[in-house]
Protein backbone atom coordinates (compact mmCIF):
# COMPACT_ATOMS: atom_id res chain seq x y z
CA UNK A 1 0.00 0.00 0.00
CA UNK A 2 0.93 2.98 -1.04
CA UNK A 3 0.21 6.80 -1.04
CA UNK A 4 0.83 7.67 -4.82
CA UNK A 5 -0.95 6.32 -7.48
CA UNK A 6 1.38 6.60 -11.08
CA UNK A 7 0.70 10.04 -13.18
CA UNK A 8 -2.05 9.55 -16.22
CA UNK A 9 -2.53 10.84 -19.73
CA UNK A 10 -2.12 14.64 -19.56
CA UNK A 11 -0.48 15.61 -15.95
CA UNK A 12 2.22 17.82 -15.51
CA UNK A 13 5.64 16.64 -16.12
CA UNK A 14 6.92 19.69 -13.97
CA UNK A 15 4.91 22.22 -11.64
CA UNK A 16 7.04 25.32 -11.15
CA UNK A 17 10.62 24.17 -10.65
CA UNK A 18 9.48 20.54 -9.05
CA UNK A 19 9.24 17.76 -11.25
CA UNK A 20 6.05 15.28 -10.81
CA UNK A 21 6.53 11.88 -10.54
CA UNK A 22 3.34 10.40 -9.24
CA UNK A 23 -0.42 10.93 -8.04
CA UNK A 24 -1.12 11.95 -4.18
CA UNK A 25 -5.08 12.48 -4.88
CA UNK A 26 -7.58 15.02 -6.65
CA UNK A 27 -10.42 16.83 -5.46
CA UNK A 28 -13.21 19.68 -6.04
CA UNK A 29 -10.39 22.47 -6.21
CA UNK A 30 -7.40 20.47 -8.08
CA UNK A 31 -5.08 17.92 -8.02
CA UNK A 32 -2.25 16.81 -5.88
CA UNK A 33 1.26 15.36 -6.98
CA UNK A 34 4.09 14.40 -5.39
CA UNK A 35 7.33 15.81 -6.78
CA UNK A 36 10.68 16.59 -6.02
CA UNK A 37 12.80 19.43 -5.76
CA UNK A 38 15.59 19.92 -8.19
CA UNK A 39 17.60 19.05 -4.74
CA UNK A 40 16.11 16.36 -4.49
CA UNK A 41 13.42 17.04 -1.61
CA UNK A 42 10.15 15.25 -1.67
CA UNK A 43 7.02 17.60 -1.92
CA UNK A 44 2.91 17.50 -2.30
CA UNK A 45 2.07 19.84 -4.87
CA UNK A 46 -1.40 20.96 -5.05
CA UNK A 47 -2.54 22.51 -8.03
CA UNK A 48 -6.08 24.96 -8.85
CA UNK A 49 -8.28 24.02 -11.80
CA UNK A 50 -8.01 26.25 -14.14
CA UNK A 51 -11.64 27.66 -13.57
CA UNK A 52 -10.64 29.05 -10.25
CA UNK A 53 -7.97 30.18 -11.61
CA UNK A 54 -9.36 32.53 -13.74
CA UNK A 55 -10.96 34.83 -11.36
CA UNK A 56 -8.90 37.57 -10.35
CA UNK A 57 -10.19 38.11 -6.63
CA UNK A 58 -9.55 33.82 -6.12
CA UNK A 59 -5.76 34.83 -7.25
CA UNK A 60 -5.64 38.01 -4.91
CA UNK A 61 -6.96 35.79 -1.95
CA UNK A 62 -5.13 33.16 -2.68
CA UNK A 63 -1.77 35.15 -2.94
CA UNK A 64 -2.60 36.31 0.59
CA UNK A 65 -3.43 33.01 2.17
CA UNK A 66 -0.35 31.75 0.79
CA UNK A 67 1.82 34.05 2.15
CA UNK A 68 0.53 33.61 5.32
CA UNK A 69 0.05 30.01 5.39
CA UNK A 70 4.08 30.25 4.79
CA UNK A 71 4.77 30.97 7.96
CA UNK A 72 2.89 28.36 9.60
CA UNK A 73 5.50 26.43 11.78
CA UNK A 74 5.11 23.15 14.17
CA UNK A 75 5.66 19.60 15.21
CA UNK A 76 2.00 18.64 13.72
CA UNK A 77 1.41 20.26 9.85
CA UNK A 78 2.86 20.34 7.04
CA UNK A 79 5.37 23.07 6.26
CA UNK A 80 4.58 25.17 3.27
CA UNK A 81 7.41 24.70 1.10
CA UNK A 82 6.85 27.42 -2.13
CA UNK A 83 3.90 28.66 -3.80
CA UNK A 84 3.17 30.38 -7.23
CA UNK A 85 -0.37 32.48 -7.20
CA UNK A 86 0.85 34.43 -10.22
CA UNK A 87 1.25 31.07 -12.26
CA UNK A 88 -0.89 30.32 -15.63
CA UNK A 89 -2.36 26.94 -12.98
CA UNK A 90 -1.29 28.32 -9.40
CA UNK A 91 0.17 26.14 -7.17
CA UNK A 92 1.44 25.51 -3.54
CA UNK A 93 3.86 22.91 -2.51
CA UNK A 94 4.43 21.29 1.34
CA UNK A 95 6.68 18.81 2.82
CA UNK A 96 5.54 15.11 1.41
CA UNK A 97 4.52 13.04 4.59
CA UNK A 98 4.61 9.38 3.56
CA UNK A 99 2.02 8.96 5.65
CA UNK A 100 -1.78 7.60 5.97
CA UNK A 101 -4.99 9.84 6.15
CA UNK A 102 -7.05 9.47 9.58
CA UNK A 103 -10.13 8.25 6.74
CA UNK A 104 -7.73 5.68 5.00
CA UNK A 105 -6.82 4.28 9.45
CA UNK A 106 -10.56 4.34 9.95
CA UNK A 107 -11.45 2.37 7.05
CA UNK A 108 -8.72 -0.39 7.79
CA UNK A 109 -8.51 -0.07 11.33
CA UNK A 110 -11.91 0.91 12.27
CA UNK A 111 -12.67 3.01 15.28
CA UNK A 112 -10.01 3.87 17.61
CA UNK A 113 -9.83 3.28 21.35
CA UNK A 114 -10.57 6.70 23.68
CA UNK A 115 -7.17 7.09 25.41
CA UNK A 116 -5.87 7.21 21.02
CA UNK A 117 -8.63 9.34 20.34
CA UNK A 118 -8.01 11.68 23.04
CA UNK A 119 -4.01 11.90 22.08
CA UNK A 120 -4.84 12.24 18.20
CA UNK A 121 -7.25 15.10 19.42
CA UNK A 122 -4.17 16.83 21.32
CA UNK A 123 -2.11 16.59 18.32
CA UNK A 124 -4.64 18.32 15.75
CA UNK A 125 -4.98 21.12 17.95
CA UNK A 126 -1.88 21.74 18.86
CA UNK A 127 -1.13 22.18 14.47
CA UNK A 128 -4.81 24.21 14.80
CA UNK A 129 -2.47 26.41 17.46
CA UNK A 130 0.47 27.07 15.04
CA UNK A 131 -1.66 27.62 11.96
CA UNK A 132 -4.81 30.00 13.75
CA UNK A 133 -1.11 32.29 15.26
CA UNK A 134 -0.83 33.33 11.93
CA UNK A 135 -4.22 34.46 10.85
CA UNK A 136 -5.69 31.08 8.80
CA UNK A 137 -8.70 29.48 9.52
CA UNK A 138 -8.58 25.77 8.05
CA UNK A 139 -12.39 25.85 6.89
CA UNK A 140 -12.13 22.13 6.03
CA UNK A 141 -10.59 20.01 8.84
CA UNK A 142 -11.49 16.25 8.41
CA UNK A 143 -10.05 12.97 8.91
CA UNK A 144 -8.87 12.95 4.97
CA UNK A 145 -6.91 16.02 5.62
CA UNK A 146 -5.04 14.91 8.66
CA UNK A 147 -2.12 12.24 8.04
CA UNK A 148 -0.31 10.06 11.14
CA UNK A 149 2.85 9.13 10.82
CA UNK A 150 5.33 7.54 13.09
CA UNK A 151 5.49 10.97 15.05
CA UNK A 152 1.79 11.68 15.24
CA UNK A 153 -0.94 13.64 13.72
CA UNK A 154 -0.03 16.22 10.76
CA UNK A 155 -2.48 18.29 9.49
CA UNK A 156 -2.71 19.64 6.07
CA UNK A 157 -4.17 21.60 3.25
CA UNK A 158 -4.18 24.67 5.76
CA UNK A 159 -4.37 28.01 4.45
CA UNK A 160 -5.22 27.04 1.25
CA UNK A 161 -8.96 25.73 1.67
CA UNK A 162 -9.36 29.42 3.15
CA UNK A 163 -8.26 31.16 0.06
CA UNK A 164 -10.18 28.56 -2.35
CA UNK A 165 -13.65 29.45 -0.51
CA UNK A 166 -12.95 33.02 -0.77
CA UNK A 167 -14.02 33.41 -4.78
CA UNK A 168 -17.49 33.11 -3.77
CA UNK A 169 -17.58 34.22 -0.28
CA UNK A 170 -19.92 37.31 0.53
CA UNK A 171 -19.95 39.84 3.56
CA UNK A 172 -17.24 37.82 5.31
CA UNK A 173 -19.03 34.42 5.04
CA UNK A 174 -18.79 31.37 3.04
CA UNK A 175 -20.12 27.81 3.22
CA UNK A 176 -17.34 26.36 0.82
CA UNK A 177 -16.20 23.14 3.17
CA UNK A 178 -17.03 19.74 3.30
CA UNK A 179 -20.73 18.62 4.24
CA UNK A 180 -20.58 17.27 7.75
CA UNK A 181 -17.87 18.80 8.68
CA UNK A 182 -19.15 22.48 8.87
CA UNK A 183 -19.78 24.30 11.80
CA UNK A 184 -23.65 26.33 11.97
CA UNK A 185 -21.82 29.37 11.35
CA UNK A 186 -20.13 27.73 8.42
CA UNK A 187 -23.05 26.25 6.67
CA UNK A 188 -25.67 29.00 6.90
CA UNK A 189 -23.61 31.74 6.71
CA UNK A 190 -24.77 33.03 10.37
CA UNK A 191 -21.83 34.88 11.39
CA UNK A 192 -18.03 35.17 10.03
CA UNK A 193 -16.24 32.26 9.86
CA UNK A 194 -13.60 32.51 12.73
CA UNK A 195 -10.93 29.84 14.32
CA UNK A 196 -13.46 28.73 16.31
CA UNK A 197 -14.86 26.91 12.89
CA UNK A 198 -12.06 24.35 13.45
CA UNK A 199 -12.81 23.70 16.90
CA UNK A 200 -16.01 22.38 15.68
CA UNK A 201 -14.91 20.53 12.73
CA UNK A 202 -12.20 18.89 15.14
CA UNK A 203 -15.42 17.85 17.51
CA UNK A 204 -16.82 15.89 14.72
CA UNK A 205 -13.15 14.48 13.48
CA UNK A 206 -13.24 12.53 17.39
CA UNK A 207 -16.62 11.67 16.63
CA UNK A 208 -15.61 9.86 13.86
CA UNK A 209 -12.36 8.28 15.44
CA UNK A 210 -14.53 7.05 18.21
CA UNK A 211 -17.23 5.52 16.01
CA UNK A 212 -15.32 4.50 13.06
CA UNK A 213 -17.70 4.99 10.29
CA UNK A 214 -16.14 6.17 7.80
CA UNK A 215 -18.74 6.62 5.18
CA UNK A 216 -22.11 7.38 7.28
CA UNK A 217 -22.99 11.04 7.81
CA UNK A 218 -21.12 12.32 11.02
CA UNK A 219 -23.50 12.84 13.95
CA UNK A 220 -22.85 16.44 15.26
CA UNK A 221 -23.25 15.75 18.79
CA UNK A 222 -21.27 14.12 21.88
CA UNK A 223 -24.28 11.34 22.29
CA UNK A 224 -22.93 7.72 23.55
CA UNK A 225 -19.03 8.82 23.69
CA UNK A 226 -17.36 7.22 26.55
CA UNK A 227 -16.65 9.77 29.37
CA UNK A 228 -14.44 11.80 29.65
CA UNK A 229 -14.46 12.55 26.19
CA UNK A 230 -17.82 12.85 25.70
CA UNK A 231 -18.27 15.74 27.83
CA UNK A 232 -14.46 17.40 26.21
CA UNK A 233 -16.48 17.22 22.85
CA UNK A 234 -19.98 18.30 23.94
CA UNK A 235 -17.40 21.66 24.27
CA UNK A 236 -16.20 21.45 20.97
CA UNK A 237 -19.78 20.93 19.55
CA UNK A 238 -21.27 23.87 21.00
CA UNK A 239 -23.48 26.26 18.64
CA UNK A 240 -22.16 29.20 20.36
CA UNK A 241 -18.88 30.00 18.34
CA UNK A 242 -17.88 31.87 21.69
CA UNK A 243 -18.35 29.29 23.51
CA UNK A 244 -15.93 26.62 22.29
CA UNK A 245 -12.27 25.83 23.77
CA UNK A 246 -9.36 27.17 22.26
CA UNK A 247 -6.74 24.77 21.05
CA UNK A 248 -4.39 25.42 24.01
CA UNK A 249 -7.47 25.32 26.48
CA UNK A 250 -8.74 21.94 24.36
CA UNK A 251 -5.12 20.51 24.74
CA UNK A 252 -5.04 21.28 28.62
CA UNK A 253 -8.26 19.50 28.74
CA UNK A 254 -7.47 16.67 27.69
CA UNK A 255 -4.05 16.61 29.65
CA UNK A 256 -6.12 16.59 32.86
CA UNK A 257 -7.63 13.40 31.67
CA UNK A 258 -4.58 11.23 29.79
CA UNK A 259 -1.12 11.33 29.93
CA UNK A 260 -0.17 12.78 26.67
CA UNK A 261 4.06 12.00 26.90
CA UNK A 262 3.35 8.48 27.78
CA UNK A 263 4.76 6.98 24.61
CA UNK A 264 7.81 8.24 23.11
CA UNK A 265 6.45 8.26 19.43
CA UNK A 266 2.65 6.73 18.03
CA UNK A 267 3.59 3.10 18.70
CA UNK A 268 2.76 3.06 22.13
CA UNK A 269 -0.77 4.39 20.82
CA UNK A 270 -1.82 2.65 18.32
CA UNK A 271 -3.10 -1.43 18.01
CA UNK A 272 -1.07 -3.65 15.78
CA UNK A 273 -3.25 -2.79 13.01
CA UNK A 274 -2.36 0.99 12.62
CA UNK A 275 0.92 0.93 13.34
CA UNK A 276 1.42 -1.83 10.88
CA UNK A 277 -0.64 0.68 8.28
CA UNK A 278 2.01 3.45 9.52
CA UNK A 279 4.97 1.59 8.97
CA UNK A 280 4.05 0.42 5.57
CA UNK A 281 3.40 3.56 4.36
CA UNK A 282 6.98 5.02 5.90
CA UNK A 283 8.53 1.84 3.96
CA UNK A 284 6.93 2.39 0.68
CA UNK A 285 9.07 2.93 -2.20
CA UNK A 286 9.08 5.96 -3.87
CA UNK A 287 8.43 6.58 -7.19
CA UNK A 288 11.60 6.46 -9.59
CA UNK A 289 12.64 9.27 -11.10
CA UNK A 290 13.09 9.21 -15.21
CA UNK A 291 16.88 8.62 -15.02
CA UNK A 292 16.43 6.05 -12.56
CA UNK A 293 13.99 4.44 -14.75
CA UNK A 294 15.08 1.85 -17.69
CA UNK A 295 16.36 3.20 -20.77
CA UNK A 296 14.89 1.73 -23.65
CA UNK A 297 17.94 1.30 -25.96
CA UNK A 298 17.88 4.34 -28.63
CA UNK A 299 17.22 3.50 -32.58
CA UNK A 300 20.24 3.58 -34.98
CA UNK A 301 21.28 6.56 -36.06
CA UNK A 302 19.81 7.35 -39.73
CA UNK A 303 21.85 6.62 -42.25
CA UNK A 304 22.41 9.64 -45.18
CA UNK A 305 20.58 9.29 -48.03
CA UNK A 306 22.01 7.18 -50.47
CA UNK A 307 24.53 5.50 -48.10
CA UNK A 308 25.46 2.36 -48.02
CA UNK A 309 24.87 0.04 -44.76
CA UNK A 310 28.45 -0.38 -43.19
CA UNK A 311 28.30 -4.05 -42.52
CA UNK A 312 29.70 -4.93 -39.18
CA UNK A 313 33.01 -6.99 -38.14
CA UNK A 314 32.74 -11.02 -38.56
CA UNK A 315 32.80 -13.28 -35.58
CA UNK A 316 36.90 -14.18 -34.40
CA UNK A 317 37.75 -11.39 -36.67
CA UNK A 318 40.56 -8.92 -35.82
CA UNK A 319 39.38 -5.20 -36.42
CA UNK A 320 40.83 -3.40 -39.84
CA UNK A 321 44.37 -1.85 -39.79
CA UNK A 322 43.85 1.74 -39.12
CA UNK A 323 44.37 3.72 -42.59
CA UNK A 324 45.77 7.18 -43.59
CA UNK A 325 42.00 8.57 -43.74
CA UNK A 326 40.89 6.44 -40.97
CA UNK A 327 43.67 6.44 -37.94
CA UNK A 328 43.07 5.18 -34.39
CA UNK A 329 42.06 7.20 -31.88
CA UNK A 330 42.26 7.45 -28.02
CA UNK A 331 38.80 7.37 -27.61
CA UNK A 332 35.91 9.44 -29.10
CA UNK A 333 35.00 12.46 -27.48
CA UNK A 334 31.77 13.35 -26.77
CA UNK A 335 29.96 15.87 -29.37
CA UNK A 336 30.48 20.01 -27.90
CA UNK A 337 27.03 21.02 -26.84
CA UNK A 338 26.20 24.15 -28.21
CA UNK A 339 27.06 27.02 -25.37
CA UNK A 340 23.10 27.91 -24.85
CA UNK A 341 23.75 30.93 -23.02
CA UNK A 342 20.13 32.56 -23.63
CA UNK A 343 20.19 33.60 -19.46
CA UNK A 344 23.07 35.85 -19.56
CA UNK A 345 21.95 38.68 -22.05
CA UNK A 346 20.31 40.59 -19.42
CA UNK A 347 22.50 43.72 -19.41
CA UNK A 348 22.59 43.66 -23.27
CA UNK A 349 18.72 44.50 -22.47
CA UNK A 350 18.40 46.84 -20.46
CA UNK A 351 21.25 48.13 -18.25
CA UNK A 352 20.91 48.66 -14.44
CA UNK A 353 19.82 52.31 -14.09
CA UNK A 354 18.67 52.62 -10.78
CA UNK A 355 19.33 51.64 -6.75
CA UNK A 356 16.98 48.69 -7.50
CA UNK A 357 18.38 47.54 -10.51
CA UNK A 358 21.65 47.42 -9.35
CA UNK A 359 20.38 45.52 -6.48
CA UNK A 360 18.49 42.92 -8.77
CA UNK A 361 21.72 42.49 -10.89
CA UNK A 362 23.29 42.07 -8.17
CA UNK A 363 22.01 38.12 -7.27
CA UNK A 364 21.29 37.83 -11.47
CA UNK A 365 25.13 37.93 -11.48
CA UNK A 366 26.04 35.64 -8.66
CA UNK A 367 23.75 33.28 -10.11
CA UNK A 368 25.72 33.23 -13.59
CA UNK A 369 28.78 32.64 -11.94
CA UNK A 370 27.38 29.61 -10.30
CA UNK A 371 26.59 27.99 -13.34
CA UNK A 372 29.94 29.30 -14.63
CA UNK A 373 31.14 27.51 -11.73
CA UNK A 374 29.38 24.42 -12.11
CA UNK A 375 26.99 25.31 -8.67
CA UNK A 376 23.77 24.85 -10.45
CA UNK A 377 21.98 23.96 -7.22
CA UNK A 378 23.04 27.54 -5.85
CA UNK A 379 22.68 28.95 -9.21
CA UNK A 380 18.71 27.61 -9.80
CA UNK A 381 18.21 29.01 -6.18
CA UNK A 382 19.57 32.70 -7.21
CA UNK A 383 17.74 33.06 -10.59
CA UNK A 384 14.82 31.55 -8.39
CA UNK A 385 15.21 34.40 -5.93
CA UNK A 386 15.88 37.05 -8.73
CA UNK A 387 12.44 35.69 -10.67
CA UNK A 388 10.26 36.24 -7.62
CA UNK A 389 11.73 39.42 -6.81
CA UNK A 390 11.20 40.62 -10.77
CA UNK A 391 7.59 39.83 -10.79
CA UNK A 392 7.14 41.63 -7.21
CA UNK A 393 9.29 44.84 -8.76
CA UNK A 394 9.45 45.21 -12.01
CA UNK A 395 6.61 42.70 -13.40
CA UNK A 396 6.27 39.17 -15.30
CA UNK A 397 8.37 40.39 -18.48
CA UNK A 398 10.42 42.81 -17.52
CA UNK A 399 14.08 41.50 -19.25
CA UNK A 400 15.51 41.19 -15.22
CA UNK A 401 12.33 38.76 -14.76
CA UNK A 402 12.89 36.75 -18.35
CA UNK A 403 16.28 36.34 -17.86
CA UNK A 404 16.24 34.93 -14.42
CA UNK A 405 13.73 32.55 -15.71
CA UNK A 406 16.06 31.54 -18.45
CA UNK A 407 18.41 31.39 -15.98
CA UNK A 408 16.56 29.15 -13.75
CA UNK A 409 15.45 26.49 -16.09
CA UNK A 410 18.72 26.63 -17.31
CA UNK A 411 20.04 25.50 -13.84
CA UNK A 412 17.52 22.37 -13.35
CA UNK A 413 18.75 21.31 -16.83
CA UNK A 414 22.08 21.42 -16.17
CA UNK A 415 20.98 19.77 -12.95
CA UNK A 416 20.02 16.49 -14.86
CA UNK A 417 16.20 17.58 -14.97
CA UNK A 418 16.01 17.81 -18.42
CA UNK A 419 12.04 17.13 -18.60
CA UNK A 420 11.39 19.35 -15.88
CA UNK A 421 14.14 22.26 -17.84
CA UNK A 422 11.57 21.28 -21.15
CA UNK A 423 8.35 21.68 -19.69
CA UNK A 424 9.27 24.52 -17.39
CA UNK A 425 10.05 26.56 -20.60
CA UNK A 426 6.91 24.76 -22.55
CA UNK A 427 4.78 26.57 -19.96
CA UNK A 428 6.95 30.13 -19.95
CA UNK A 429 6.79 29.96 -23.77
CA UNK A 430 2.70 29.80 -23.75
CA UNK A 431 2.51 32.46 -21.44
CA UNK A 432 4.82 34.72 -24.10
CA UNK A 433 2.62 33.89 -26.46
CA UNK A 434 -0.18 35.35 -25.08
CA UNK A 435 1.28 38.65 -23.20
CA UNK A 436 3.96 39.31 -25.65
CA UNK A 437 3.11 37.44 -29.05
CA UNK A 438 5.29 35.34 -30.82
CA UNK A 439 7.99 37.70 -32.83
CA UNK A 440 9.03 39.72 -29.17
CA UNK A 441 12.38 38.74 -28.46
CA UNK A 442 11.24 37.05 -25.02
CA UNK A 443 9.40 34.83 -27.16
CA UNK A 444 11.74 33.78 -29.43
CA UNK A 445 14.40 33.78 -26.73
CA UNK A 446 11.97 31.34 -24.65
CA UNK A 447 11.66 29.07 -28.23
CA UNK A 448 15.27 28.55 -28.00
CA UNK A 449 15.25 27.16 -24.54
CA UNK A 450 12.65 24.66 -24.81
CA UNK A 451 14.38 23.50 -28.20
CA UNK A 452 17.63 23.34 -26.29
CA UNK A 453 15.98 20.87 -23.48
CA UNK A 454 13.12 19.16 -25.73
CA UNK A 455 16.85 17.57 -27.24
CA UNK A 456 18.18 17.28 -24.10
CA UNK A 457 15.05 15.44 -23.08
CA UNK A 458 15.21 13.10 -25.22
CA UNK A 459 14.14 14.26 -28.82
CA UNK A 460 16.96 15.39 -30.86
CA UNK A 461 14.69 15.32 -34.15
CA UNK A 462 11.71 17.77 -32.61
CA UNK A 463 14.91 19.24 -31.15
CA UNK A 464 16.46 20.00 -34.69
CA UNK A 465 12.83 20.89 -36.18
CA UNK A 466 11.78 23.67 -33.90
CA UNK A 467 15.55 25.29 -34.45
CA UNK A 468 15.02 24.95 -38.00
CA UNK A 469 11.57 27.25 -37.41
CA UNK A 470 13.52 29.54 -35.19
CA UNK A 471 16.24 30.19 -37.29
CA UNK A 472 14.22 30.97 -40.11
CA UNK A 473 12.39 33.92 -37.91
CA UNK A 474 15.68 35.47 -36.85
CA UNK A 475 16.57 35.35 -39.98
CA UNK A 476 13.55 37.31 -40.93
CA UNK A 477 14.11 39.61 -37.60
CA UNK A 478 17.58 40.12 -37.48
CA UNK A 479 19.14 39.05 -40.57
CA UNK A 480 20.99 35.82 -42.25
CA UNK A 481 24.47 37.06 -40.05
CA UNK A 482 23.18 38.25 -36.94
CA UNK A 483 24.90 36.63 -33.93
CA UNK A 484 22.12 35.15 -32.86
CA UNK A 485 20.78 33.78 -36.10
CA UNK A 486 24.66 32.25 -36.80
CA UNK A 487 24.10 30.50 -32.92
CA UNK A 488 20.64 29.26 -33.29
CA UNK A 489 21.96 27.87 -36.22
CA UNK A 490 24.87 25.84 -34.65
CA UNK A 491 22.13 24.44 -32.48
CA UNK A 492 19.90 23.36 -35.10
CA UNK A 493 22.98 21.69 -36.76
CA UNK A 494 24.50 20.09 -33.73
CA UNK A 495 20.81 18.25 -32.74
CA UNK A 496 20.75 17.36 -36.86
CA UNK A 497 23.61 15.65 -35.94
CA UNK A 498 22.38 13.89 -32.75
CA UNK A 499 19.27 12.72 -34.26
CA UNK A 500 21.17 10.59 -36.94
CA UNK A 501 22.63 12.97 -39.97
CA UNK A 502 26.12 13.47 -38.91
CA UNK A 503 27.19 14.18 -43.01
CA UNK A 504 24.28 16.78 -43.53
CA UNK A 505 25.49 18.56 -40.05
CA UNK A 506 28.77 18.14 -41.01
CA UNK A 507 28.07 20.67 -44.60
CA UNK A 508 26.33 22.97 -42.74
CA UNK A 509 28.78 23.56 -39.89
CA UNK A 510 31.35 23.74 -43.16
CA UNK A 511 29.25 26.65 -44.19
CA UNK A 512 28.33 27.94 -41.16
CA UNK A 513 32.32 28.56 -40.25
CA UNK A 514 32.85 31.12 -43.22
CA UNK A 515 29.82 33.08 -42.64
CA UNK A 516 30.93 33.24 -38.95
CA UNK A 517 34.36 34.25 -40.17
CA UNK A 518 33.17 37.19 -42.53
CA UNK A 519 30.45 38.70 -40.16
CA UNK A 520 32.00 38.07 -36.89
CA UNK A 521 35.40 37.99 -36.89
CA UNK A 522 37.75 34.37 -36.30
CA UNK A 523 37.83 35.03 -32.41
CA UNK A 524 33.97 35.33 -31.58
CA UNK A 525 32.55 32.82 -29.72
CA UNK A 526 30.23 32.02 -32.20
CA UNK A 527 32.48 31.33 -34.27
CA UNK A 528 34.99 29.23 -32.03
CA UNK A 529 32.42 27.01 -31.35
CA UNK A 530 31.40 26.23 -35.00
CA UNK A 531 34.87 25.60 -35.89
CA UNK A 532 34.51 23.10 -32.70
CA UNK A 533 31.67 21.94 -33.89
CA UNK A 534 33.10 21.22 -37.71
CA UNK A 535 36.12 19.43 -36.32
CA UNK A 536 34.56 17.16 -33.66
CA UNK A 537 31.92 15.89 -36.58
CA UNK A 538 34.99 15.92 -39.25
CA UNK A 539 36.35 13.04 -36.88
CA UNK A 540 33.20 11.91 -36.67
CA UNK A 541 32.49 11.22 -39.70
CA UNK A 542 35.71 9.79 -40.85
CA UNK A 543 38.23 11.82 -41.43
CA UNK A 544 40.22 11.87 -38.21
CA UNK A 545 43.45 13.22 -39.35
CA UNK A 546 41.58 16.68 -40.55
CA UNK A 547 39.77 16.60 -37.18
CA UNK A 548 42.82 16.26 -35.27
CA UNK A 549 44.47 19.16 -37.57
CA UNK A 550 41.58 21.42 -37.28
CA UNK A 551 41.37 21.03 -33.46
CA UNK A 552 45.79 21.98 -33.61
CA UNK A 553 44.62 25.44 -35.12
CA UNK A 554 41.44 25.83 -33.29
CA UNK A 555 43.52 25.71 -29.71
CA UNK A 556 45.79 28.05 -30.79
CA UNK A 557 43.24 30.64 -31.61
CA UNK A 558 41.59 29.44 -28.07
CA UNK A 559 44.60 30.18 -26.36
CA UNK A 560 44.78 33.45 -28.06
CA UNK A 561 41.64 34.56 -26.89
CA UNK A 562 40.47 33.08 -23.35
CA UNK A 563 44.17 32.75 -22.39
CA UNK A 564 45.57 29.57 -20.56
CA UNK A 565 43.99 28.75 -17.51
CA UNK A 566 40.67 28.69 -19.40
CA UNK A 567 38.09 26.18 -19.15
CA UNK A 568 37.20 26.18 -22.96
CA UNK A 569 41.10 25.75 -23.95
CA UNK A 570 41.47 22.58 -21.78
CA UNK A 571 38.47 21.61 -23.12
CA UNK A 572 40.10 21.77 -27.10
CA UNK A 573 43.30 21.25 -25.59
CA UNK A 574 41.77 17.33 -24.20
CA UNK A 575 39.77 17.03 -27.81
CA UNK A 576 42.92 17.26 -29.40
CA UNK A 577 44.60 14.83 -27.41
CA UNK A 578 41.46 12.23 -27.85
CA UNK A 579 41.82 12.85 -32.26
CA UNK A 580 45.52 12.50 -31.80
CA UNK A 581 46.93 8.85 -33.04
CA UNK A 582 48.50 7.19 -30.20
CA UNK A 583 51.97 6.35 -30.49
Amino acid sequence: MSAWAPLKPGDPAAVGPFQVLARLGSGGMGRVFLARSATGRWVAVKTIRPEFAAVGEFRRRFAHEAQAAARVSGVFTASIIDSDPGSHVPWIATAYVPAPSLKLLLTSCGPQPARTVMWLGAGIAEALESIHAVGVVHRDLKPSNILLDENGPRVIDFGVVHAEGTYVSTGGTSAIGTPGFMSPEQAYGTMPVTAATDIYALGLTLVRLITGESDAPVQHSAEGLPEPLRGIVERCLDRDARLRPSPGELIRLLAAEVDLVAHDNAQGWLDECSWKLIRTFRDAPLPATPEERTQTVPPPPRMPPGAAPVPGPKPDMPPPAPSAMHPAVRSAPAAPEPRSRRYAAARAFVPPQTEADHAAMAVYDDACRFIHEGRYHEAARAFHVGFQGGVQVHGPWHAYTVFSLLGNIHAIGRLGWATSARDQAATALQNAYQSLGTDHPFTLLLRGELAHWTGHAGDPARAADDLAGLAADYVRASGQTAAVTLTVRAEWATWIAKAGDPVRALRHFEALVGECRTALGESATVTLDAKNALAHWTGATGDVARARHLYDLLAAEALARYGAESSYVAGIRSRLDAWTVPG
